[in-house]
C-alpha cells in the first residue's frame, strides 16, 4: 500500500480489483532468444509478477496469461476525477546462446484509472524507451469493489495506444502469398502502423482510412 494513502479520508478512496491478460508482442526484429513480460503496481508496493518466458517464432511471441490485482486503492482528486494510478509493463529478452544475458526492449505505462467504470478493453500499445517499433497486446477490466460511488475516470492521454485496428496476422490470413513472405507483410503493415499512429493530431477516423489504403497498396 502507498504510505501516503493512510492520510487520505476514506470518501475520496475507492477499492478495484484488475484483471488483465498479456498476449503477445509482435514485430519484433529479431529471430532468436527468449522474451518475456515483468509488470508491477507503482503504488501497489508487492504488486507484482510477470509471464513465463517464451522463444520467438516468425517475430512475434505469445504469452496469453492472465493475471489478477486485488484491492487497488485509488484516489479521488478535489475535481472528482480518478488520480493516476500507473502498472507498468516491462518486456524483456534473453539470449540463451550468450551466457542467458538479459536486456530490457521497452516498457509501456497504463493509467488503470482511466479503465474505471468501462468493460473489458483489449488495445495493443507502441513500446516506450525502445529502440524497435513492436507492439504488446493488453486485455484489461477494472472491476469496482467498495468505496465512494461519485467519481469520474480521466480520459486517455495515451498516444502509443493502438485500438481496433488490423493484427498483422489477420490481414497476412486475407492476402494471397507464400507462406515464407507472411512475416514480411506483418513487418511492412505494422512499421506503416507506427508511422501512422506516431502522427500527432490526426483524427481516428483519418488513420483507419490510411490503414485501409495500405491494405490496398500491400495486395496490389
Amino acid at each position: 500500500m502507498n504510505i501516503s494513502n493512510l492520510f487520505i479520508p476514506k470518501s475520496r478512496k475507492v477499492i478495484f480489483k484488475a484483471t488483465f491478460t498479456i498476449h503477445d508482442l509482435v514485430n519484433i526484429p529479431h529471430i532468436t532468444g527468449q522474451y518475456y513480460t515483468k509488470w508491477k503496481l507503482k503504488s501497489g508496493g508487492s504488486s507484482h509478477g510477470k509471464t513465463e518466458k517464451i522463444p520467438i517464432n516468425e517475430h512475434a511471441v505469445s504469452w496469453e496469461e492472465q493475471f489478477t490485482i486485488d484491492n487497488i486503492t485509488m484516489v479521488i482528486g478535489k475535481d472528482g476525477e480518478l488520480m493516476p494510478c500507473i502498472l507498468t509493463f516491462t518486456i524483456r529478452k534473453q539470449e540463451t546462446s550468450i551466457g542467458k544475458q538479459q536486456e530490457s526492449i521497452g516498457t509501456v505505462d497504463i493509467n488503470l484509472a482511466e479503465f474505471a467504470g468501462s468493460r473489458i478493453n483489449t488495445r495493443r500499445y507502441l513500446l516506450q524507451n525502445s529502440k524497435i517499433n513492436s507492439t504488446i497486446k493488453i486485455s484489461l477490466e477494472l472491476i469496482y469493489i467498495k468505496g465512494e460511488h461519485v467519481f469520474k475516470a480521466p480520459s486517455s492521454k495515451n498516444t502509443d495506444e493502438i485500438t481496433n485496428i488490423f493484427q498483422p496476422q489477420e490481414l497476412a490470413s486475407n492476402i494471397t502469398a507464400p507462406r515464407q513472405n507472411q512475416s514480411n507483410i506483418n513487418y511492412q503493415f505494422m512499421s506503416l502502423n507506427h508511422n501512422i499512429i506516431s502522427k500527432e493530431g490526426e483524427s481516428a477516423t483519418k488513420v483507419i482510412d490510411e490503414l485501409f489504403a495500405s491494405n490496398t497498396m500491400i495486395n496490389e
